[in-house]
């Protein structure tokens, strides 16, 4: 390199460095303080330093003005400048060179908390860090729910029904000048005064038998499901789930390292004789008995009263998923599986998702007397209480009767709409399309025939569905080895009766489009 041009290189750096000097020091001039304000006047002055460095105003290795500078631009002791600029260096968002100076620091402390600042910012030993074999195999379940509120969404109830006025007015009443010990930790198993209405509900409408004691609050079916899992089951234990099934529960039995078996279900329930020939030494079977999901079928006495048998000899857990047995249209709901066992076997989940909204996240487990403890000891290990603020509201819901009302109100409506999907349906498709249904629940079977039927066609009908506004999911998308090719859950929870024949017509040509373009 020649003498002339490494000096003309030099000189260039020089002006760049100077350049970048000027503009900072242009910054650092704008900035003020206000004597009245209830902070400090360093605490204004690092705040506002630190916020041109963290926005990148000012470029890494910048030199910043001398502080006798700064201090006689802000008209201010040049000693409160220095306690700024010692509290930065401190964070490490400035950096000192003996008689240069201070200068912006290479590092920031932001950097650390980026997912990928080593890709990004200055070089550093070691390889890129990964998650665990058990996090990718939990990242691996991750699910999401539907968050659009359209037409025939299965197993979603209407929001647009549901009293949030009287929600509101409850919640004032309570958190408007709430006791002080509500704002204080409540334990592990959730709010005394709601676990009492869940178990006095259950023991009432769904035959559970249960003491407070027994009941712990939790966010959700998948949140209870997580905790009976972690607490029950050792990685390689084998699990019973029903094909098709609600894919839901499955990440949580995963994510505890258990081994999944899934088993066929017939017009009775999960198939008692088919999981012992598979699975006959499964720790745990979760099965939804009141109302199978997606199909419906109710298990039979004799098939719960074989599976407590089975599960009583072989040392196996049962998980009940209760999911929306209150929706039922032809007399009494069916009583719950836990009811019949002896009290050591069944755990008992249930959600209030299903029958007031989806949002409230409030679910409860119903665990045997003698894990009672262990089940809240162990929840306290890493959540120390479910959210308070709904806790009340729902347990003074509960207790003055609007609960009640609101589901005995709901299954009305939700009658009158079932009656009217199904004529609506019978009367569009014809015989290109037959029905199931139990006369229960948000949704109900459809199985395409003639000319509707055609290769590969639930994922397209499920497509154009959707591109019509709909959503419509497949029975296939359920299961893990069943082949059930054609099959449909509709909805009812989302669209009311003046909109169904609409809605019907609407989901006839995403069919008649699918099938036609689907045997050309």
């Amino acid at each position: 390199m020649t003498g002339p041009t490494k000096a003309k290189r030099t000189n260039t750096a020089k002006q760049r460095s100077a350049a970048l000097r000027k503009a900072l020091s242009s910054t650092l001039m704008i900035l003020s303080v206000d004597r009245a304000g209830s902070l400090a006047l360093q605490t204004q002055i690092y705040q506002q330093i630190r916020e041109i460095i963290v926005s990148g105003a000012a470029r890494r290795g910048t030199k910043l003005p001398a502080t006798r500078t700064l201090a006689h631009a802000l008209n201010c002791s040049r000693n409160t400048v220095i306690a700024a600029f010692r509290q930065l260096l401190a964070e490490g968002y400035l950096e000192s060179r003996a008689g240069s100076g201070s200068f912006v620091a290479q590092v920031l402390p932001e950097d650390y908390s980026r997912p990928h600042w080593f890709e990004k910012g200055p070089s550093r030993p070691g390889r890129r860090m990964e998650l665990s074999e058990r996090g990718q195999s939990i990242r691996q379940q991750a699910w999401s729910p539907c968050d659009r509120y359209s037409a025939f969404i299965p197993n979603l109830p209407d929001v647009l029904e549901f009293p949030f006025e009287l929600w509101q007015r409850l919640h004032g009443s309570i958190w408007r000048e709430p006791p002080r010990n509500l704002a204080l930790h409540h334990g592990a198993a959730g709010l005394a005064s709601l676990r009492e209405m869940v178990a006095d509900y259950l023991r009432v409408s769904r035959k559970v038998a249960c003491q407070p004691e027994q009941v712990i609050i939790t966010t959700g079916t998948q949140h209870g499901l997580d905790l009976t899992a972690r607490l029950l089951l050792d990685p390689g234990d084998r699990v019973w789930v029903e094909d098709p099934g609600y894919t839901g529960l499955r990440g949580p039995l995963r994510s505890a390292g258990a081994e999944l078996v899934p088993v066929p279900v017939d017009a009775e329930g999960l198939c008692l004789p088919v999981a012992r020939e598979v699975a006959p030494g499964a720790k745990m079977a979760v099965v939804t008995p009141s109302r199978q999901f997606p199909l419906g079928a109710v298990m039979s006495l004799a098939r719960r009263t074989a599976l407590l048998d089975f599960a009583a000899a072989n040392s196996m857990w049962i998980v009940e998923d209760d999911y929306d047995s209150e929706f039922r249209y032809a007399g009494s709901p069916i009583s719950a599986l836990q009811g019949l066992d002896s009290g050591t076997r069944v755990i008992y989940i249930g959600t209030f998702s299903k029958t007031l909204f989806p949002a409230l996240r409030i679910g409860y487990l119903v665990v045997p007397k003698h894990l009672a403890r262990d089940f809240v000891a162990a929840r306290s290990t890493f959540d120390i209480q479910p959210p308070i603020s709904d806790q009340p509201v729902l347990a003074k819901f509960i207790a003055d009767g609007h609960f009640a009302s609101h589901t005995r109100r709901m299954r009305g409506i939700y009658e009158k709409r079932h009656h009217t999907l199904v004529a609506s349906l019978k009367t569009t498709f014809g015989n290109d399309l037959s029905i199931s249904s139990t006369g229960a629940g948000l949704h109900l079977i459809v199985t395409t025939h003639g000319r509707l039927l055609g290769r590969n066609d639930d994922r397209s009908v499920v497509e154009r569905a959707t591109k019509r506004g709909l959503i419509l999911h497949a029975v296939s998308g359920y299961c893990v080895k069943q082949n059930r090719s054609g099959e449909f859950l509709v909805g009812l929870g989302t669209v009311n009766e003046a909109t169904i024949p609409r809605a019907v017509s609407t989901l006839h040509r995403a069919f008649l489009t699918s099938a036609n373009r689907t045997t050309k």
